[in-house]
Formats: C-alpha cells, structure tokens, sequence
C-alpha cells in the first residue's frame, strides 16, 4: 500500500504544501486514511497524521500513547 502525501523532493527540486506538514525520514506517524484511486492519502490532510515522538511511544501534543490511540480505535470498530 502506497501513502500519497503532497510535497516533497525529487531530484533535488522541492515542493512545499503549505497545509501539509514536511516528513522526516525515520519519523513514526499514525496515520487515519482513507484509499484513492492513485494510494492512501491522510483524511482531512495533515489533521490525519498523528507524529509519535522519537525514542517514546506518546503521541505529540496529544497527552496520549500510540496504545492508547489503538485502544480508541478498536473501541470504534464497532461502531
């Protein structure tokens, strides 16, 4: 499965979004998304990719733990 983000380099020539976030290689993200016809892209743009902080499992300015998003969408899945 492919994420589609918009923006980014390729061949030395970037492309910033400005409703997008910039990615970092190495960086963990949650990502809520939904597929398309050319990939996966975050819902709601940015707003579906949640950054995990380097080295912890809490999920940045959150107050909470990538367990504790896992719970919340288990708890849903049913719904």
């Amino acid at each position: 499965q492919e994420l589609v983000i918009d923006g980014g380099t390729v061949d030395g020539l970037t492309l910033k979004v400005s409703d997008m976030p910039p990615l970092v290689v190495g960086e963990e993200l949650i990502v809520f998304g939904h597929q398309t016809v050319d990939g996966f892209r975050p819902y709601g743009r940015q707003s579906g990719l949640l950054r995990v902080e380097q080295n912890s499992r809490l999920v940045r300015g959150r107050g909470m733990t990538v367990d504790d998003v896992r719970a919340r969408v288990h708890a849903m899945e049913g719904r």
